[in-house]
């Protein structure tokens, strides 16, 4: 058939030409739908291009690997494998978390216990998690002091508790062994370790750790003791401590509960005299004072927390299910100044209020906060003194008085040096005195100073055939909004440092090799950030390509080149800014993409390409600029994730948007192929997205709070498609195209080949006559339902006169620019080419 062979010739009217979109691009908001490229769209959701002349579709959710029960609400999750053993860390908003594997769906729980992972007071604080290697599972975050932990696949371990490198803590495996010793786990005070020892070739090669134990606290010495086994026996030793006084205080735990004020504290010990104040906002303990050290202390004192005052009575009033008054009927005495929280006990929920003690001591007003609902009686009211806070007290000027021989030993061949270790203090010096074959008695020649707590005696190895073990403690005082491990450390950004001014710029760098030892002395480093443009915090922090990015909510900059080195070690590294300007306050949108590093802000999602940081997404600024974002009620904190679809690799992001079409809010995936941009949506009502990598295959993952769904993952009938193209023509105003016949070319991909069926088909149009819109677009033509012919085909050619389709007589749709829109539920296709055929059918005078 000749070119120039005239449309009339072809059986099409005089005049008629064509608009394509083919071979398609991606959407473009960031202009006009009459200004975008031809082969762009207005909108395409749940399809992506997979090459030129392919929109496929894409899929819906699959079958939950997990869904939540006693009615716990999902607030985010965590991929990661220990060895081959692929699992996902799911955290609730109570706090508790539960570890899941796959593919089994096996249930394990990580803690049980409310409020150790999230705070519902502090809702834009979620956990922090990383692999350290193919071992552990790092989690962090910053409502405590102490949010910082370690998960093994099956024990946590976290502050008070022993570390999980019990193995590196077996200082000598001994000789002998014949089956498996007994052991002691002592010093310090916690209880609670149960170990495991693994005796090979007649040694002991490694400890199991079963149980990390709890209570130690910061500095103390924790040692095994074997016995038993077919070898020797050791022997235990410890410390007694001379007279000292109250150093300094450390705020370990904040409770909560408590009435806002300043109060003195109580100090219980073998001294005297020591005296201190605490101050409290927000129902916690926020800092402790030290205000006389006292004296005669041989060990820490115990610190309380006493709240004075008693016999105070409130009665509350209720009407209709709420508490509408409350009237203090005795004020009590003896109250310290301040203002204290009440607590409600009864039917219902929800009543908040607070009482006032005047400087006499008197309760004397009550403010209602919130009334509650659900009290089918008026609630009992009660006065908190508060709960839950702790402080560890140390002593200083303390010298070692005595060591107590708590358990012998067996076999020595010789007498053992003695080494007098941790407490703060330095200069013990210890003598043993060996009767035969076990230590009888120690001799203090050296008391020492300073010791704060009692020091750990070790016992010289290899005198006997006793193995031996030293356990190191998780650290306290380490946590942080976001965690990254880094040539064999770990960073932990924005620690909560109470009792201090907290420093959003303060990063935590852990010792070379160590996922628990954060001691300068040994190698860590607490770095914080003096750069003015960091404005507010640390956001997250993320390596790629030997570099370890810290991201700001209003800058990136840059980590490389650590080393430690000296005695005692000093860690230093390169520090850079990669752009002062843009950062994100959004950490969970960020995801390694290659490279590449992307992440989102209330402008656009942004890529960190080695030294720069350069904007990918300015074709959906549209997008951005008309978002429901945080901190707006019902907007959702965006997610990101990272997905090959298709064999090809697409960034996701989650986010609430405003529907161009119905100018209604609703959460979207927003995604990215390097090259277009697309619309996900899900059928679960999706809260938060992440990924998954096995084998280098990236899928995503997503939540409704409820579930967890893998995404994209089967066809689906019910899953909306919706195909929006440009409005052509706009480039002539003054020309009104009528348009004629709509073509489609696609291809059914279903296994059971039903052919493909639109539930809507309309042309967009800008209108005539009206010369001021407030809307570029009008829809004109509205079919219920289209259906392809010959729905068993695998590929299809659909031309659609629109007369026939409107019925017989029907006029044809006029217009300045015409777009097609389309809406289909077919589970799986790929259009190939669309074309809107028209005429010119008059200009504008």
């Amino acid at each position: 058939m000749s070119g120039s062979r005239k449309a009339s010739t072809l059986g099409l009217p005089a005049g008629f030409k064509a608009f394509s979109a083919f071979p398609f691009g991606g959407i473009n908001q960031s202009a006009s739908r009459i200004a975008i490229d031809d082969k762009e769209f207005f909108w395409l959701e749940n399809f992506t291009r997979n090459g030129d002349g392919a929109l496929r579709t894409l899929w819906d959710a699959g079958t939950p690997l997990y869904t939540a029960t006693g009615g716990k609400t999902i607030i985010s999750f965590f991929w990661f494998n220990i060895g081959s053993a692929i699992s996902v860390a799911v955290f609730f908003t109570d706090g508790t978390a539960v570890q899941v594997s796959s593919p089994s769906g096996v249930v394990s729980t990580i803690s049980s216990t409310p409020g150790t992972f999230y705070s519902s007071a502090t809702p834009g604080l979620l956990p922090a998690c990383s692999q350290y290697g193919t071992q552990y599972l790092l989690i962090a975050n910053r409502n405590t002091a102490n949010d910082y932990w370690v998960w093994d696949g099956s024990l946590l371990y976290g502050s008070g508790g022993i570390s999980p490198a019990a193995t590196q803590g077996l200082t000598d495996g001994g000789s002998g062994y014949t089956s498996v010793p007994t052991y002691t786990v002592f010093g310090g005070s916690g209880s609670g370790v149960v170990l495991t020892p693994v005796i090979a070739a007649g040694s002991v090669v490694s400890l199991t750790v079963d149980n990390a134990g709890s209570g130690y606290l910061p500095g103390e010495g924790v040692q095994v003791a074997f016995s038993g086994g077919g070898s020797d026996s050791s022997a235990i030793l410890t410390a007694v401590l001379a007279t000292g006084v109250v150093q300094f205080l450390t705020l370990v735990d904040g409770g909560s509960g408590y009435p806002t004020g300043t109060f003195p504290l109580a100090f219980s010990g073998s001294g005297t005299g020591a005296a201190g104040t605490f101050t409290t906002s927000g129902g916690q303990v926020t800092s402790v004072a030290l205000t006389d050290g006292g004296s005669g202390y041989t060990s820490t004192p115990t610190v309380s927390f006493p709240i004075p005052g008693s016999g105070a009575v409130i009665t509350a009033t209720e009407v209709s299910g709420t508490v509408t008054l409350l009237s203090i009927s005795n004020g009590g005495s003896g109250y310290a100044p301040g203002t204290y929280p009440l607590v409600f006990t009864g039917s219902g929920s929800g009543a908040q209020a607070t009482v006032t003690a005047n400087a006499s001591g008197v309760m004397s007003a009550t403010d209602l906060i919130a009334g509650g609902t659900g009290y089918s009686t008026a609630p009992t009211v009660a006065v908190s003194t508060g709960s839950g806070a702790a402080v560890v007290a140390a002593i200083t000027a303390g010298a070692v008085a005595s060591v107590t021989v708590t358990a012998a030993g067996s076999g020595f061949t010789g007498t053992p040096t003695l080494t007098i270790q941790g407490g703060n203090g330095t200069g013990a010096l210890a003598t043993a005195v060996v009767t035969s074959g076990s230590i009888s008695s120690v001799t203090v020649t050296n008391g020492g100073s300073g010791y704060t707590s009692t020091p750990t005696v070790l016992v010289q190895t290899a005198v006997n055939n006793a193995a031996a073990a030293t356990l190191s403690l998780m650290p306290f005082g380490v946590s942080g909004v976001s965690i990254e491990t880094y040539q064999q450390r770990v960073f932990l950004a924005y620690p909560n440092q109470q009792g201090k001014t907290s420093n959003g710029g303060t990063e935590f760098i852990s010792a070379p090799g160590s996922l628990t030892d954060f001691a300068t002395s040994d190698g860590g480093d607490i770095f914080s950030n003096t750069d003015r443009f960091l404005r507010q915090q640390y956001t997250f922090l993320r390596q790629t390509a030997n570099f370890l990015y810290c991201v700001g909510d209003s800058s990136v900059n840059v980590i490389s080149n650590i080393q430690t080195s000296g005695n005692p070690p000093t860690t230093t590294f390169s520090y850079q800014n990669t752009d002062p300007q843009i950062g994100s306050s959004w950490r969970d949108s960020a995801q390694d993409f290659s490279n590449t590093i992307l992440f989102a802000n209330a402008f656009g999602v942004y890529g960190i390409y080695g030294g720069s940081v350069r904007k990918v997404s300015e074709k959906m600024d549209g997008v951005f600029t008309a978002a429901v974002l945080p901190p707006t009620a019902g907007a959702l904190t965006p997610s990101g994730a990272t997905a090959n679809i298709y064999s090809r690799k697409h960034y996701l992001l989650l986010m609430t948007i405003t529907d161009p079409f119905t100018a209604l809010p609703r959460n979207v995936m927003l995604m990215w192929d390097q090259k277009d941009w697309y619309i996900a949506s899900q059928t679960p009502a999706l809260t938060y997205i992440g990924t998954q990598e096995v084998n280098s295959n990236i899928t995503a993952w997503g939540t409704d709070g409820t579930s967890l769904y893998p995404l994209l993952a089967r066809p689906s009938s019910s899953l909306p498609k919706i195909i929006a193209t440009k409005l052509w023509g706009g480039a002539q105003s003054f020309v009104i195209n009528m348009a004629h016949s709509f073509y489609l070319d696609a291809m059914d991909n279903s296994a059971a080949q039903g052919g493909i069926s639109f539930n809507s088909a309309t042309i967009s149009n800008v209108g005539l006559a009206v010369p001021m819109r407030n809307s570029e677009t009008q829809k004109i033509m509205s079919v219920p339902t289209v259906t392809f012919p010959f729905p068993q085909t695998l590929e299809m050619q659909a031309p659609f006169p629109l007369g026939s389709m409107l019925g017989v007589g029907a006029p044809q749709v006029p217009g300045l620019a015409l777009g097609v829109n389309l809406t289909s539920t077919s589970p799986d296709f790929t259009v190939r080419n669309i074309t809107l055929g028209y005429v010119d059918y008059t200009g504008v005078a």
